[in-house]
């Protein structure tokens, strides 16, 4: 009986590694489809696109399909910005669309196959147990992300503002109809949101010595928490928002952003698009007692500072009730449809303030509310980049599109936005404002805090010591004796570079960085500095008593007739020295926490550089970043795909080195493409031109800046190359049609920052694109490049545009010089062997478009 039922289950005709695959539960290797050719006309461009253009979206497509990063280089005038809206954004619903696709067909039930009766029927149970299980677990998956969907897209069409304007422009039209005027505009005395008792708690000069008073930390639970993995509101009950899938388009100025806004309002994707764009406190802030501060480090605080204060406030009924904190611009409700309505309609960040206004409230943390629901984030290089700002405005990266337009200088974006210097004189006057807090409430601080204050005084006093001879230093604290302080015999700026960790033995600071920044943050020492400098100013009646014994008898006499000018005059001059303290005490402390943090970076990331000056005033400590991986890596490894474009992208070996290659990323999963420009070849006349009529030699260096018999005793400016000219305005057409490049711009190759980058990218053994030459000169090559790219491309703006580009410098005659150039240069580009043959060029070229002018 066994026997024979053994004899009925044997598997011995099954191929093991069949069994395998059906038992053990091994994931299969997924292959990607290829990707079909996307019809242009579902892109939506707003205009009959030229061919670059359609081969820009297409490749931007592909490569967010297949999960790859992409280099995009795109002439200015080529409608590079379009051409990623609606590449991306195609991508983006048709992904919405596939989702919605899926679940359909994961609906219907599975077709019954013709199924082999010798086959096991163990085998065949669970592999469809399996299969149930993986669809079922798709089909919630695909069920969450479609109902995250729509549940946005009803929250963004029903708004708050949508009907608070039609009542609005009902009420407005009946109070015409009935009085045959306008509505009197509402004064500030009216506004419940501006009242004496607001500005009175939201005055710094106003504050008690108790609440300047440093007390043990009991942090609440702020609006700055809500978007946090781990955190909840006071009463626990509301969780943190789902993100869908997103694109976030990075800028580098809030300027760059309002373009983009205005031309995505061209395309077919504006009635469907939900979007929001971020900006700082500084940009949104409504509340006047916050935004009126001199720095973003005080209004940070003032803001967080205001969210502890429970406040009261008059309702209809005369009763007096407690609002959720001390700003009456932020209730959850109120900021939760202020959101909704950001999202129902494509807005720039002026829209939204004006909005916020109407709405009585903060369009700073409803932009953030709106992160999760919006298809595309808007925001500047910096609040991407650096981690903690990038985590306080709950940013998710995972699985979400990053593009990075205008990127043309990004690796040195990064490092420039983690870099950080402090002043002599900002350190001499951080060390002041807090040893005279210490003095005033050292008998009222706790054990704990005077530890903590000790610890920053001792790090301050340490650092300025690295600026100066230790013995030469005062030992009882003088502001204007300290700056002035000699620090250095030689007349002329000298520099030296250190290595982190030593240059903090060296300075004698051993004590837990981290551990010190935390108490600045969580006590709010910046705030509490500012309140206690503007309380109790140095010499605050200086000013009003030199004046009044300055006066002149005639003065005295004519005080009397002049009584009420002389206040004003008195009164204004109180207020410039007002807010020139103000600036003063907001800054430096501030900027002393700030450099405390840079110094918490891993060693080999960046350097210290001791720039010295002839007063200690006059020197500063710089944390030089080096590391453009160690700030980029996590973005570029979360995301399905960070997308890099620019006008001029050149060397692009740079951004596969830096970006890409040095943060783990595989060649082979980076993806490039260079257009060319619209404009005819014919168009453009670029010449190399090594010499002049009197067939001398240019050649633009350092050595040769004396030589008059080379650009003769005279010369004219056009513009700097890395200057405001060189980048961002246009001349299109009659503005010009000659751009000269004189020289080449290569960095001070002597400079601390460039040795110290050169030696780090040599000792690092990046691996470089760039045959024949090491990192560290790749890199200054590439500097130089970047610079002449970006210069020449201001004149071609179009695609009936022309231009002659005249690269004067007998290094431009070398061979390789023409792959550094952009790519739709390349055949327009001439070697001249003397100045006699590039006047002859340049004069039929004129000759030629000016016929072809007058033809057409």
């Amino acid at each position: 009986m066994i026997n024979s039922t053994s004899s009925k289950f044997d598997d011995d005709d099954i191929d093991d590694d069949e069994l395998l695959a059906v038992c053990d539960d091994i994931p299969l290797k997924k292959i990607e489809p290829a990707v079909p050719l996307v019809e242009v006309a579902s892109f939506g461009f707003p205009f009959e696109p030229y061919q670059i253009q359609i081969e820009f979206m297409r490749g931007l497509y592909s490569t967010i399909q297949q999960r790859k990063h992409g280099i995009f280089e795109s002439p200015t005038g080529t409608g590079k910005s379009l051409s990623l809206i609606c590449g991306s954004l195609r991508w983006l619903f048709d992904e919405i669309q596939s989702w919605k696709d899926e679940y359909e067909e994961l609906q219907k039930p599975n077709e019954s196959k013709n199924e082999n009766s010798t086959d096991d029927w163990l085998k065949r149970l669970m592999k469809r147990k399996e299969e149930e299980t993986a669809k079922e677990k798709r089909r919630e998956e695909l069920k969450v992300k479609i109902d995250l969907e729509e549940q946005y897209a009803n929250a963004a069409k029903n708004t708050l503002a949508a009907s608070i304007k039609k009542t609005k422009r009902d009420f407005d039209a009946k109070y015409r109809d009935l009085f045959h005027s306008d509505v009197p505009s509402k004064s500030d005395d009216d506004d419940i949101f501006t009242s004496k008792d607001q500005l009175k708690i939201d005055n710094d000069d106003e504050l008690s010595d108790e609440e300047l008073l440093i007390k043990d930390n009991d942090r609440k639970i702020l609006f700055d928490d809500i978007d946090s993995p781990t955190k909840t509101d006071s009463i626990g009950l509301r969780e943190k928002k789902a993100h869908i899938q997103k694109i976030f388009f990075c800028t580098r100025t809030h300027s760059q952003i309002s373009q983009f806004i205005g031309e995505i309002q061209k395309t077919k994707y504006i009635d469907q698009l939900r979007l929001v764009a971020l900006g700082s406190r500084q940009n949104l802030c409504i509340n006047e007692s916050v935004s009126k501060l001199k720095s973003l480090a005080l209004i940070n605080e003032k803001c967080l500072d205001l969210q502890k204060q429970k406040k009261e406030k008059k309702t209809t009924t005369g009763k007096r009730q407690k609002t959720a904190c001390g700003c009456s611009f932020l209730q959850q409700d109120r900021v939760e449809c202020l959101s909704n309505d950001i999202l129902s309609d494509v807005q720039d960040i002026e829209d939204v303030v004006k909005l916020g206004r109407e709405l009585n409230t903060c369009p700073y943390y409803a932009t953030r509310a709106a992160i999760a629901a919006a298809h595309i984030v808007l925001l500047p290089y910096q609040t991407l980049m650096h981690k903690s700002t990038r985590e306080a405005c709950g940013i998710e990266m995972r699985d979400n599109v990053v593009i990075i337009d205008e990127a043309h200088n990004l690796p040195d974006a990064i490092c420039s936005m983690h870099s950080n210097e402090i002043s002599g004189n900002q350190l001499i006057d951080s060390y002041g404002q807090l040893s005279r807090y210490h003095e005033k409430y050292k008998n009222r601080l706790t054990a704990k805090n005077l530890l903590a204050i000790k610890q920053l005084l001792d790090v301050q006093i340490n650092l300025i010591k690295t600026l100066c001879s230790k013995e030469n230093l005062p030992i009882v604290y003088d502001s204007e004796k300290w700056s002035n302080l000699v620090a250095s015999s030689n007349k002329t700026e000298t520099s030296s570079t250190v290595d982190l960790i030593d240059y903090l033995s060296d300075a004698g600071i051993y004590v837990n960085l981290f551990q010190l920044i935390d108490y600045i943050k969580s006590n709010e020492i910046t705030k509490k500095l500012h309140g206690f400098m503007s309380k109790y100013p140095v010499n605050k009646n200086q000013l009003l008593d030199e004046k009044k014994t300055n006066e002149s008898a005639l003065q005295k006499l004519l005080q009397k007739q002049t009584q009420k000018q002389l206040q004003q005059n008195v009164a204004d001059a109180d207020q410039l020295n007002k807010e020139s303290t103000e600036q003063k005490i907001s800054n430096s402390f501030a900027i002393f926490a700030t450099f405390l943090g840079a110094l918490t970076n891993p060693r080999d990331d960046g350097k210290i550089i001791l720039i010295r000056k002839e007063t200690l005033g006059q020197c500063s400590i710089k944390y030089f970043a080096l590391k453009t991986s160690s700030f980029f890596h996590e973005i570029v490894n979360e995301a399905r795909s960070v997308i890099v474009a620019g006008g001029t992208m050149r060397p692009i070996n740079e951004f596969i080195d830096h970006l890409f290659l040095a943060c783990g990323q595989p060649e082979e999963k980076i993806f490039q493409l260079s257009c060319n420009h619209i404009v005819p070849e014919e168009n453009v006349l670029a010449i190399a031109l090594p010499s002049g009529p009197q067939n001398i030699e240019f050649e633009f260096t350092a050595v040769n800046r004396s030589n008059t018999t080379m650009c003769g005793t005279g010369g004219l400016l056009f513009s700097i190359v890395g200057g405001k000219m060189s980048e961002g305005i246009n001349f299109s057409d009659e503005l010009a049609r000659c751009v000269c490049v004189v020289g080449m711009p290569y960095p001070n190759i002597g400079s601390s920052e460039m040795i110290e980058k050169m030696r780090y990218l040599d000792s690092m053994k990046i691996k470089s694109t760039t045959t024949g030459e090491t990192a560290g000169r790749a890199y200054y090559e590439n500097t130089c490049w970047k610079a002449i790219n970006q210069s020449i491309g201001r004149a071609i703006r179009h695609r009936g545009d022309y231009a002659c580009l005249l690269l004067i410098d007998k290094r431009y005659s070398k061979t390789n010089i023409s792959s550094k150039l952009p790519h739709w240069l390349a055949n327009s580009f001439h070697q001249m062997k003397n100045f006699n043959e590039a006047s002859n060029a340049m004069q039929q070229f004129f000759i030629q478009r000016s016929n072809k002018s007058t033809s057409s």
